[in-house]
Formats: C-alpha cells, structure tokens, sequence
C-alpha cells in the first residue's frame, strides 16, 4: 500500500491541478462537456477511475464556490 507521505502528496497535487484546472475551464464564461470530459480523462489515466468522481466532486465544489464568490 502507498505511504502516507505518497498519498499526502498525491492528494495535494491532485487538489492544486484541480484548482487550476477550474480557473483554465471557466476562462472563457462557460463550463464545457469537452473540457470536463478532458480533464476526465487525464484523472482515469494519471491516478485511476477512483479518482475521477473525487476530482469531479472537487471541480464541481470549486465551481459553486466561484459563483457564490462573485455574487
């Protein structure tokens, strides 16, 4: 099984290219399938199908999180 400093790290990394991901997928005002879609794919690939409903979890939090922001 992996250490706890490996998931620690993976987690973070994770979080921080969700976050980006966000700011790169909203740039243009609008929430795209193909751009979810992407980033899907990158997650089932990079980290395993566990991983894409927790980083869809996450960007869909970040998402709410903006919107509450700007209002």
């Amino acid at each position: 099984p992996p250490s706890r400093s490996y998931t620690g790290q993976r987690n973070s990394f994770l979080f921080s290219m969700l976050v980006m991901a966000s700011y790169i997928i909203r740039a243009d005002g609008r929430i795209m399938h193909s751009e979810m879609e992407f980033v899907r794919r990158f997650l089932r690939s990079t980290f395993g199908e566990a991983a894409v409903g927790e980083g869809e979890r996450i960007l869909l939090n970040l998402f709410e999180q903006t919107v509450s922001i700007s209002l």
